[in-house]
């Protein structure tokens, strides 16, 4: 335990011009970006013009950036040699960096959080002196739960961020990962909701909700609209995709630590061979587009498809000459093709 400590306090002391850094630019673009403004006439409340609160955006980019610049230093291989022999456990090691990470995110989140929340009550009483004895209509109860919510997808996503960049071999794979996994299930989503569609008349489910970034974007623009005063309408799906991304948040954690113990120093700079990588994101995110694109009016855009599988095969294996599992990959492009010419 002496060990971890010593550790995560190096590692915390570390990060303090970093995180001053990022905490300064993200209290500036808060204070830029929140607003809360009336339209009256002649002193009598209309409605909001503008409401406009910087805290999604401000976690979305936390959780972005945090994890690259965490786990940046165990992707070059000369670094990582003398990191590893450092009298520290593998899994104390990977707990400091999850934890030191954490604890970035929270305490730049909940400074913005506090700035917006003095600007929200100063702004209320501002708009009481204007109305008089017209009560604003702006509840400034559900602002907690909304600040909360932000902070646990947050969490989530970047428990996720974290376990998918270990993954990688390489920083710029880890950076790509990230990409994949923003809007990998949302094109699988898309897919088999077309399949469905296409074989029945039912209607079903908004893919969108399987963007990585929607409930940090959707749950808080609900708890905007109670500030308001206006009604919660949140969809059975919506709570289905805040559970299941909850659920992944939790399973990243004990995937980034297994990931992390698992690391070998002679494997960093080489190609990213874990099986979330590219051997299955670019099937599955190719098959996954074709299926969701209508095959009988625009055939050109499957072929740039083909195409991109097979840019991205050059890219896994650091050379244009593939593999045989490769070629099989992109030879079986044809069937989600003729599925997407049956189903649109």
């Amino acid at each position: 335990m002496t060990s971890f400590k010593k550790y995560f306090s190096y590692q915390l002391k570390r990060s303090l011009p970093r995180l001053s850094t990022i905490a300064l630019i993200s209290l500036l673009i808060t204070m830029i970006f929140t607003r809360l403004d009336l339209i009256l006439y002649e002193n009598v409340f209309l409605s909001f013009t503008d409401v406009t609160l910087a805290l999604p955006f401000i976690m979305i980019t936390l959780c972005i950036t945090i994890p690259i610049l965490e786990l940046a230093p165990f992707k070059n291989r000369r670094n990582l040699d003398t990191l590893m022999f450092l009298p520290v456990s593998r899994l104390k090691m990977s707990i400091a960096h999850y934890l030191n990470g954490l604890v970035q995110i929270v305490s730049v989140f909940l400074l913005c959080s506090l700035y917006t929340l003095f600007y929200l009550l100063k702004k209320i009483n501002d708009f009481s002196l204007i109305l008089g004895y017209v009560e604003v209509p702006f509840s400034i109860n559900y602002f907690v739960p909304y600040v909360i919510f932000i902070l646990l997808f947050g969490i989530a996503i970047y428990s996720i961020y974290m376990f998918v960049i270990s993954s990688a071999g390489t920083l710029i794979d880890g950076i790509a990962f990230q990409l994949f996994y923003s809007v990998g299930l949302f094109f699988v989503a898309l897919a088999i909701k077309n399949i469905l569609a296409g074989f029945t008349s039912l209607k079903f489910y908004n893919a969108e909700n399987f963007i990585i970034f929607d409930p940090i974007i959707d749950l808080p623009y609900h708890f905007k609209k109670l500030m308001l005063l206006e009604k919660w309408d949140l969809t059975a799906i919506d709570y289905i995709s805040f559970i299941m991304w909850g659920i992944l948040g939790i399973a990243s954690i004990f995937g980034f630590i297994l990931t992390f113990k698992k690391q070998k120093a002679e494997k960093i700079g080489d190609i990213s061979t874990s099986v979330f990588g590219y051997k299955t994101l670019i099937p599955v995110l190719g098959y996954s587009m074709m299926i969701s694109v209508d095959t009988s009016l625009d055939l050109g855009f499957q072929l740039l498809l083909i195409l991109a599988m097979y840019v991205g095969y050059i890219i896994y294996r650091r050379s244009a000459r593939l593999k045989k599992a490769d070629y099989i990959c992109l030879a079986s492009s044809i069937l989600p093709i003729f599925l997407s010419l049956i189903i649109h």
